[in-house]
């Protein structure tokens, strides 16, 4: 019933003041009949209370290391001077390996000739034709 009479008076554009009354009344009720039943008869959510007493804690960010079998710039430029050669300028990467095996020369992986910063590399020397 609280919920309902919180939703009449909450399209009307008082949702602050419906969720100021609510919060209140659901303090004063947890003393006597216990948090279950005072948010119950308020109608807040049991896990949103919970939320908001203990608020999420931000973690500061942390530096990955690169992994270890990450391509360095030497081995970088020279993927992408092979991917961007006549020979192989039209092919996805999969056919470029897959040619590159077949001769016998392993340059990278073909989840390695995806990523963004390989990808964003080759587009820029790719548009610049």
């Amino acid at each position: 019933m609280a919920r309902a009479l919180g939703n009449d008076v909450r399209e009307r554009g008082l949702r602050q003041l419906v969720s100021e009354l609510r919060a209140e009344t659901r303090d004063q009720l947890e003393p006597c009949v216990g948090i279950q039943r005072s948010c119950a008869l308020t109608g807040i959510n049991r896990s949103s209370l919970y939320r908001q007493r203990q608020p999420k804690q931000i973690k500061p960010a942390t530096v990955r290391a690169a992994p270890p079998n990450a391509l360095s710039e030497e081995e970088c430029e020279e993927l992408i001077a092979v991917l961007n050669s006549k020979e192989f300028a039209d092919k996805s990467p999969r056919q470029v390996w897959a040619t590159l095996i077949d001769r016998g020369t392993y340059l990278a992986s073909v989840s390695t000739m995806y990523p963004r910063p390989l990808r964003s590399r080759l587009m820029d020397v790719r548009w610049a034709r």
